[in-house]
């Protein structure tokens, strides 16, 4: 694998980003969830100004209410999160210059990524991730349809980047016990979030 050096961590940040933001969902394989959350070696926790908060799902409308519930949870604790979907607006798609400047102007220098894996514990899928910036996020938003859940669990996979480093630096599973009741459903999402991500000392 081509390696990338420092003076290049910036712009492959950039480019993770814009993928990210504007890119489809990376294919999964049929591996089960791990227990076991990973964390990259000689990761350390950093006094992050700006995290993006990206929550990879469709329709557009769940995206934004668990992007919303997530920044909500961890802004009532101090965290500097943002959403994904307020700061980079649709129409930016098109213009991946513009999209990359806004990018470096904004001041991000770590980014929250959430994804669906399923309701099924024996099927659930593993979201791969290669180490390159470059071949994140193909495929297409995993669909999350809120109103369709039926009673029982749903589980996600959250992962973390940085500006200073390629690849993931942490993921976790999470699960969810699913009902009726929506907001309560977006409230146990973020509760869950964040409760793997500062207990492991990420951010």
């Amino acid at each position: 694998m081509r390696k990338f050096y420092r003076p290049f961590n910036s712009f492959l940040f950039l480019v993770i980003l814009t993928i990210i933001i504007f890119q489809p969902a990376c294919k999964s394989s049929q591996t089960s969830t791990s227990s076991t959350n990973f964390i990259a070696p000689g990761y350390k926790k950093q006094d992050y100004k700006k995290i993006l908060v990206i929550a990879l799902l469709q329709p557009e409308r769940n995206r934004r209410l668990v992007e919303d519930a997530i920044v909500s949870d961890l802004k009532d604790r101090r965290y500097p999160v943002h959403a994904s979907y307020k700061d980079f607006p649709e129409d930016l798609k098109s213009d991946t210059a513009n999209l990359r400047k806004k990018i470096s102007e904004a001041g991000y220098d770590g980014a929250i990524v959430i994804s669906y894996l399923g309701q099924t514990q024996a099927t659930v899928e593993h979201a791969q991730f290669d180490g390159s910036f470059f071949s994140i996020f193909y495929g297409n938003f995993v669909v999350f349809d809120m109103e369709a859940q039926s009673v029982g669990n749903a589980f996600f996979q959250c992962d973390f980047f940085t500006r200073d480093t390629k690849g993931t630096q942490w993921r976790a599973p999470i699960r969810v016990n699913t009902s009726n009741d929506r907001s309560l459903l977006l409230q146990m999402i973020a509760r869950n979030l964040r409760l793997q991500i500062t207990s492991d000392r990420i951010i």
